[in-house]
């Protein structure tokens, strides 16, 4: 069923001028469907206009990218510019990317095996197929987010305090949690609790 009245949910910080955004539109069954982007000052990472986004999936990528403790710092990745970023963790797939032909979810790494721990992006999402999205961060020097957008062929990045863009993704899946009920609230609140299990097992372990 339709949600009603179209209401944005922005979870973010104007004074670093970096807002995770969400509006449902659909309840169908055990999900949520909408639109989803990331709003980096003027700048729109994400296809808005995709409305057929699932969001208890986004969610839970907001819910991982929180909870992860993988270590993205590399000073010399956090100081260069997107372009050269971005070709030294991708591939011999990286023009079929920029010219939509492969969706970004067929980028792997050249010549790094770490390339993994800086991608963030949403593999399978469709509003962020032509996107590909990374994370520098470091302690001592702070977040930077990089973003490649095939769809106008163009780079960005943006550098914020260290621990940000986890803090507020974290913050996002909170949110939206609360926001919406039925059974997709009960099927969302079920993964974190399975989620949150599995990491408390994991770390007894270690």
């Amino acid at each position: 069923m339709a949600t009603g009245k179209e209401e944005t949910l922005a979870v973010g910080s104007q004074r670093d001028n970096l807002v995770f955004e969400a509006v449902p539109l659909l309840v169908l069954k055990d999900d949520v469907f909408g639109r989803f982007r990331i709003r980096v000052g003027d700048e729109i990472v994400g296809n808005w206009t995709d409305d057929g986004v699932m969001l208890c999936a986004v969610a839970r990528w907001m819910f991982d990218l929180g909870a992860d403790d993988v270590d993205r710092c590399e000073p010399s990745l956090y100081d260069a510019t997107p372009p050269n970023v971005l070709s030294t963790l991708v591939d011999a797939h990286w023009p079929r990317f920029w010219s939509g032909e492969a969706p970004y979810h067929v980028i792997g790494s050249k010549g790094r095996e770490d390339a993994h721990r800086f991608h963030i992006s949403h593999v399978g999402m469709s509003s962020f197929h032509a996107v590909a999205l990374l994370l520098v961060s470091c302690p001592s020097l702070g977040d930077r987010l990089i973003w490649a957008n095939a769809l106008g062929r163009s780079f960005g990045s943006k550098s914020f305090r260290y621990g940000l863009v986890r803090m507020l993704a974290a913050s996002f899946f909170e949110r939206f949690l609360e926001s919406i009920e039925g059974a997709p609230r009960a099927s969302l609140a079920a993964w974190r609790a399975a989620r949150l299990r599995r990491d408390a097992e994991r770390l007894s372990r270690e």
